[in-house]
């Protein structure tokens, strides 16, 4: 483990790459093609005392997407807001209930945010999606894919070699067959432990190989 100037500690130059481009493009919003659509990167600053920032706001809206979209994801045991936490990137003891690290990434339109996706990325070797949601008037006009296409361009520009996320059955048809994923063997499944993956229950891992041309993702 290596530390920086400014307290943060990385396990080599790769992931300093990583975080250095993450947070460089911190609530930057980036133009998407045509019809006034823009991607933007957010994080929770879990130190800042201070008042709500622009970026806190935001994350408040793709909270409230979130809860739009599921029924609350509750921790029985502890009684914690699964989504709220892993939005707002809290940390935690408990490995399984510690979501420090996790970005969020939203699709807008004229400010009005239409689809949010989580993200964590554990250096180069995996990143995970564990939630994604639609309002429900933009469903079915293609708008997930555009996130998830802007969101796979990135971890391929960062050197990402896997992508993985759990799928509900009624879902997991539309992300092997429109999104190329695929459903993780217990072998694969075995060799991501190391990783502190969030899952939910009645839910299928699937998984992405990136480690291909950028063109064919932009196809």
């Amino acid at each position: 483990m290596e530390k920086d100037s400014n307290g943060h500690w990385f396990c080599g130059d790769a992931c300093e790459g990583i975080f250095s481009k993450l947070h460089d493009m911190l609530g930057n919003p980036i133009i998407v093609g045509h019809g006034n659509l823009t991607w933007t990167l957010l994080k929770s600053n879990n130190d800042d005392n201070g008042g709500i920032s622009e970026m806190e706001s935001k994350l408040n809206v793709a909270l409230g997407v979130m809860h739009e979209c599921f029924e609350p994801i509750v921790d029985t045991l502890h009684g914690k807001d699964i989504a709220a936490d892993v939005m707002f990137s809290r940390e935690y003891w408990l490995q399984r209930l510690n979501f420090k690290g996790f970005y969020t990434v939203i699709l807008e339109r004229n400010d009005e945010v239409i689809s949010v996706a989580n993200t964590r990325i554990y250096g180069q070797k995996v990143a995970e999606v564990p939630l994604i949601a639609t309002r429900e008037r933009f469903r079915k006009r293609g708008m997930c894919q555009v996130l998830m296409k802007q969101l796979e361009k990135l971890l391929v520009e960062l050197g990402v070699e896997r992508l993985v996320l759990p799928a509900s059955p009624h879902v997991i048809e539309t992300w092997t067959n429109s999104f190329g994923f695929a459903k993780m063997t217990e072998s694969e499944q075995y060799e991501c432990l190391r990783y502190a993956l969030v899952n939910f229950p009645d839910t299928t891992l699937c998984h992405k190989s990136l480690k291909q041309p950028l063109m064919l993702l932009e196809a």
